[in-house]
């Protein structure tokens, strides 16, 4: 992709990405199997194992995603989850600018879209907001960067895609307990509590070794 000028512009590194993990889960399915004559063919095993995505394993998050009509109380809400290869930290909040990556996710894990309503029969506001209900081994965060903006008669500037070119602070150690759903949590819990009494000890050990 060029500019006007023909020079080239900065590439997307999420599409990249995405191209990357879409093709290794492919490649990852393919087994190898024999025919009657001994010649060997290239065979999609998840069709047979049915739980064989290794990329899946290994990057995928499961999100539980609940859904209130803003416009009507009548309609009950609705619960829905759907698999991701990784979390949005979007970088600017109408023009709100995000200083801290949790910000940012917390952000992007609620939103509103609109869908057909059975109550009011008719398009209606819903409002979305998402939980992580499973996590991954390795956990891959998007900075949004870009966005789209409009054109501006007064600056001189066409209609196109821009980047926000700000810093945003992050831990050395993220904890993303609050992001997680209700029955996530009561999983995570055991461990933690097993960490936290870890700790304890460690803390009476190091003042006893200083009183000694």
């Amino acid at each position: 992709e060029t500019d006007d000028k023909g020079h080239h512009k900065q590439q997307d590194a999420e599409e990249c990405y995405s191209q990357f993990l879409s093709s290794f889960q492919q490649a990852l399915k393919l087994g190898k199997k024999k025919d009657a004559n001994g010649d060997v063919e290239m065979t999609d095993e998840s069709q047979n194992s049915g739980s064989n995505d290794q990329i899946q394993s290994l990057f995928g998050l499961e999100l539980e995603s609940t859904m209130v009509n803003a416009e009507s109380e009548a309609d009950p809400q609705q619960v829905a989850h759907e698999n991701v290869m990784k979390l949005s930290c979007h970088i600017d909040n109408n023009n709100n600018p995000i200083n801290h990556l949790q910000e940012g996710i917390d952000i992007s894990l609620a939103g509103e879209l609109e869908k057909f309503s059975e109550v009011l029969q008719r398009n209606a506001v819903f409002k979305k907001t998402s939980k992580v209900n499973k996590l991954p081994s390795y956990l891959c965060i998007q900075f949004v960067r870009f966005y789209w903006k409009k054109e501006s008669a007064v600056g001189g500037n066409k209609a196109g895609k821009a980047k926000i070119l700000r810093s945003v602070m992050y831990p050395k150690v993220l904890d993303l307990y609050n992001f997680c759903s209700d029955s996530l949590k009561q999983t995570l819990n055991e461990g933690r509590a097993i960490q936290e009494k870890q700790r304890s000890d460690e803390d009476v050990a190091r003042l006893e070794g200083k009183k000694k």
